[in-house]
């Protein structure tokens, strides 16, 4: 008795997915989502882009950084911020996270930047 329901139940299933996955509004929708999907990871690549690679200023005289004593990369990175030096933190961070450069920053070095 159970399995005759179920196995109907299940047929019911069956053929109602079907009708929905044969529609021409899902084959629309699916289009239009994927779309956007890849619109949305082109426009995020596209900021990180220009962010990370593009200089800040068009001139290309370069200015020194010198890292103090305790500061971790967030530091670092507020104090670039504050002097101008790049346009985000969060992208000067998620960039050093990339690198694996976290641990290479120690006190004393000083990086010369183009501004």
């Amino acid at each position: 008795m159970f399995k005759k329901n179920f196995i109907t139940l299940f047929l019911k299933i069956k053929k109602n997915l079907k009708t929905f996955f044969a529609c021409k509004y899902f084959v629309k929708f699916l289009i239009f989502f994927v779309s956007c999907v890849i619109l949305i990871i082109g426009i995020c690549f596209g900021n990180y882009y220009y962010q990370i690679f593009t200089p800040l200023q068009k001139n290309t005289e370069k200015k020194f950084f010198v890292i103090k004593q305790g500061e971790g990369v967030n530091q670092i990175s507020q104090n670039l911020k504050d002097q101008k030096l790049i346009r985000s933190m969060w992208d000067f961070e998620v960039y050093i996270w990339q690198k694996k450069w976290g641990k290479k920053f120690k006190p004393e070095n000083i990086l010369y930047l183009p501004t």
